[in-house]
């Protein structure tokens, strides 16, 4: 009886080491989801291992992970945003797992604008070298390559042609990090980033006479690093990436309620508001933040000042 017990406890240990620390060959540059979470295979159901369901079938079994990545482009296809299943949208990393590519110029990871690239979710390390992460988006919101709210330690990679931005408005925070924002732990040993942008809103133009909200700027074209954020690098290049200021918003033509005052931007530099019955709002000279017009009590409202 005690053999058999301590048979069958070295069989479940064994499968759940096997199940907890596994890697992963893609096979197919499909965005595909994996067919039975926590199998601890990767298959899309077509025998063929995706990124996508490489990185859901880690997150769903846990532990450490190896996933490589043979040339070519991965482009994201499967539409979808706010969630962090890694179903849809960017890739949610929920798990330890390091990524190797062929090489930067060989193995492309593209968010073909559809979301951001890779979001690294609080309590995991991830590991991504030799390849290049590009064309993610995300608005608003922030980290338009990657959002790393984990330890993330990144070489000899690209990270490129991202972009990050707040839409209109000044209710939420967002247009931080064009390629990379960090929340987290951030490593980078030679690493590029070029072409990277960050954009600030526009304020929500006033109502019924009264003034135009004010906007946030966008900040951190290359990298934007959190009030919590480390970051440490090591011979990288940050060239060729954009902050736009935010832009203005204007005060509305007369409509009866000249006294109201508009909404301030949301979060660092956040625009003033457009002041009431007349004239122009606060101006964003120096801070980048784009201010809201003044409400008119005849005629039409006053502009507010634009962001650097």
């Amino acid at each position: 009886m005690i053999q058999r017990i301590s048979t069958l406890y070295f069989f479940l240990l064994f499968n759940s080491i096997s199940l907890q620390a596994q890697n992963f060959l893609i096979t197919s540059t499909n965005d595909t989801q994996d067919l039975i979470l926590g199998d601890g295979i990767c298959d899309d159901g077509t025998g063929n291992c995706s990124l996508r369901a490489a990185i859901m079938e880690s997150n769903s079994i846990g532990g450490n992970h190896i996933i490589s990545i043979p040339a070519g482009t991965y482009t994201l296809t499967i539409a979808g945003i706010g969630e962090d299943l890694s179903v849809s949208g960017d890739l949610d990393i929920n798990s330890n797992i390091t990524m190797i590519g062929a090489s930067p110029s060989t193995t492309f990871i593209n968010a073909d604008n559809i979301d951001r690239v890779f979001h690294i979710l609080p309590g995991n390390n991830v590991n991504i070298s030799h390849l290049t992460i590009e064309e993610g988006f995300v608005s608003p919101g922030n980290g338009g390559g990657i959002l790393n709210e984990g330890v993330l330690t990144i070489s000899d990679s690209h990270v490129s042609n991202n972009e990050c931005k707040l839409n209109s408005g000044g209710a939420v925070i967002a247009g931080f990090g064009g390629g990379i924002s960090n929340e987290g732990t951030l490593n980078c040993t030679q690493v590029t980033l070029f072409g990277n942008l960050a954009i600030g809103g526009v304020g929500f133009n006033g109502t019924d006479g009264g003034g135009g909200g004010g906007c946030t700027p966008g900040f951190g074209g290359g990298i934007y690093n959190g009030i919590a954020g480390i970051i440490d690098l090591i011979n990288c290049t940050i060239s060729g990436n954009t902050a736009q200021g935010a832009q203005y918003s204007g005060g509305s033509a007369n409509n009866g309620n000249f006294n109201m005052i508009g909404k301030i931007g949301a979060g660092a530099n956040g625009g003033s508001a457009g002041s009431t019955g007349g004239g122009n709002g606060g101006d964003a000279t120096g801070d980048y933040s784009g201010g809201g017009g003044g409400g008119s009590s005849a005629g039409f409202g006053g502009t507010g000042g634009i962001g650097g």
